[in-house]
């Protein structure tokens, strides 16, 4: 007797044979019963990679990294109920970061709803307004077969961003009638045209006399001006648009505070590596006043930048290519809704029309000094973690990924890390969250394939989302991980609830201690561990597993106080170092005045 093909599966597997020819090629699931049509369809189509994961939060996290990796939709599969639920903190971090996601959850057909069926919730429009597109096409049938395919492909435009518009997470909630098993019939025909494989970096259009309009207010605005370009993350897609900007800015003499997440941070002016440190030496903060802040894409790391850039007086310009302009201190003046690169091509098209004038090479030499001084400082007094991050920077790989967690390891990135270029930075700094840290980590070095992924994360964030260390040895990640042990929350050490509590509430409250062997921890899950107490040791183990490749976990055993004291250290070494150029400045000027004054007597 031929078996009748069960149209929830064939549905499904028209959804994901599309997806695949517009460019998918990892999916992430979790179990359960519900879902069984869609994952079926994924286990069936052989062109997609799929990973499944028992754990649906940390299943999300670790579709979220491979779409980083790629910037390519990653579809994430659930059951209905809380398991649905689960993911919101990375919809959430996929949306703040423009991270295409194709999240399905599965449900229960319209008549078994609000009737408090079994694993029954209302998933209607779950994840708010951080989803790009949410749809509920109702359960499949062979009425609907004519619209699979464009369901499919409108889920998958949203996803990629249209012309400019983010990319970002898409939410299809799927509602299938039993059974739920079965063998795919025919699918219907492919669409003619596929859309773009890879996520948008299509600016924002606009009409050409806007854009000439706005170029040429910046370039009244910034002419001969003490600019200063603050390069947040997302402000270059590639090689080229950061060449742009460099190019740029070494015309105009425009230093460039770069974040890690930017693309542009490179170890040579007019970049400045180092600006968190020098700026916290308050006469040379006093001494780098801008006039005009250009601020390109999201925000930096550093709050002290940022909360100096808030007081320095001068216009704020935010410009981004899809109008994602963050402004928490309300500065920014004027927006311009382009492309950096777009953007940076018209400027140095009135550059060279003489349009636009550079600032004075004092200017950006004040900010190379400065900068260069800091940076020998950190490099001959770096300690504790601070020698860890630096000692993990010199250990990547050519070519390599580095993931970092949100709290203390991303700071200290930004603040102490020298620049390395060659290696592409990711972290979940959308939403600023230390949930699903491992699993975005994984994800990260799955995606970015074998040339290997180091993460540094904090005790913290990795205790979080243990659940990301299940497969981890059988992913075919090429990942170190870095955690630094000072059992608890070491960023809460360097805010004023240390100092304005007593010692106890403070570790109850803030520190939080844990006392987790966190060996035993990876043991338990079979994932290969070393425990090490110097950075020198750091650099034995990635030296080790860059030689072997797989996937180890560094424990790095470390204290809170040392660590804030450690902290304290290098920036006093900063400020001794910086002390002395600003002496050293006011001399030659003195000495230039006098000799002045002599000419002019002469």
């Amino acid at each position: 007797m031929t078996q009748v093909p069960n149209v929830a599966v064939t549905f499904c597997a028209t959804l994901v044979d599309q997806w695949v020819e517009n460019g998918c090629q990892f999916a992430v699931m979790s179990p359960g019963s519900r879902s069984t049509p869609m994952a079926l369809a994924l286990a069936a189509d052989e062109r997609i990679r799929l990973l499944v994961h028992y754990d649906e939060r940390s299943a999300s996290f670790l579709a979220l990294g491979l779409a980083v990796a790629h910037r390519r939709p990653v579809v994430v599969l659930t059951t209905s109920g809380t398991a649905a639920s689960e993911l919101h903190s990375a919809v959430v971090e996929a949306h703040q970061q423009a991270v295409p996601l194709l999240v399905v959850t599965a449900d229960r057909p319209p008549e078994l709803q609000g009737v408090w069926a079994p694993q029954t919730i209302d998933q209607r429009n779950l994840y708010g307004p951080a989803v790009r597109w949410f749809v509920e096409p109702g359960p499949p049938s062979q009425d609907s077969r004519s619209e699979w395919r464009v369901l499919a492909n409108e889920a998958y435009s949203r996803a990629i961003g249209a012309p400019g518009e983010p990319p970002g997470p898409v939410h299809l909630n799927l509602g299938f009638r039993e059974p739920l098993h079965g063998e795919a019939g025919e699918l219907p025909p492919r669409l003619a045209t596929a859309v773009a494989s890879k996520a948008s970096s299509t600016p924002k259009p606009a009409g050409p006399d806007n854009d000439i309009e706005q170029v040429l207010l910046i370039a009244h605005l910034c002419t001969a001006k003490r600019v200063l370009v603050v390069a947040g993350q997302r402000t270059t897609q590639t090689p080229a648009e950061r060449d742009a900007l460099i190019e740029l800015c070494g015309r105009l003499n425009w230093p460039v505070i770069a974040d890690h997440l930017s693309g542009c941070r490179l170890d040579t002016a007019p970049v400045i590596q180092f600006a968190d440190p020098l700026l916290r030496v308050d006469q040379v903060a006093q001494q780098l006043v801008p006039e005009v802040v250009l601020h390109l894409g999201g925000l930096v790391a550093s709050r002290v930048v940022n909360e100096w850039l808030t007081s320095s007086g001068a216009s704020h310009i935010g410009i981004d290519r899809f109008g994602m302009i963050p402004d928490p201190y309300s500065v920014i003046e004027h927006r311009v809704d382009v492309a950096p690169s777009l953007f940076l091509k018209q400027c140095l098209e009135q550059c060279g029309a003489g349009e636009l004038q550079p600032a004075s090479a004092e200017w950006l030499q004040q900010w190379v000094e400065a900068n260069g001084e800091a940076g020998a400082a950190i490099r001959s007094g770096a300690v504790g973690e601070i020698a860890v991050m630096r000692t993990v920077i010199e250990n990547l790989p050519t070519e390599g990924a580095m993931f970092v967690s949100s709290s203390m390891p991303v700071r200290d990135l930004e603040w102490f890390a020298p620049a390395r270029p060659d290696v592409v930075f990711a972290s979940n700094r959308g939403a600023n969250g230390i949930d699903g840290i491992v699993s975005t980590a994984v994800g990260v070095a799955v995606g970015h394939g074998s040339s290997g992924t180091i993460a540094v994360v904090g005790d913290l964030a990795f205790l979080h989302d243990t659940n990301g260390l299940a497969g981890l040895s059988s992913s075919g990640a090429n990942l170190a991980v870095v955690v630094n042990d000072n059992d608890g929350g070491a960023i809460f050490s360097m805010l004023a609830q240390a100092a304005a509590l007593e010692p106890s509430r403070f570790e109850l409250l803030f520190g939080t201690p844990h006392g987790v062997d966190l060996a035993a921890l990876c043991a338990a899950h079979r994932v290969p561990s070393v425990s090490v107490e110097t950075p020198e040791q750091v650099g034995v183990a990635l030296m080790k597993w860059r030689q072997t490749g797989g996937v180890v976990v560094v424990i790095v055993a470390s204290s809170r106080d040392a660590n804030l004291k450690d902290h304290h250290y290098v920036n006093a070494q900063v400020r001794a170092r910086l002390e002395v150029w600003l002496n050293d400045q006011a001399l030659q000027r003195d000495e230039q005045s006098r000799t002045g004054a002599g000419l002019r007597r002469g």
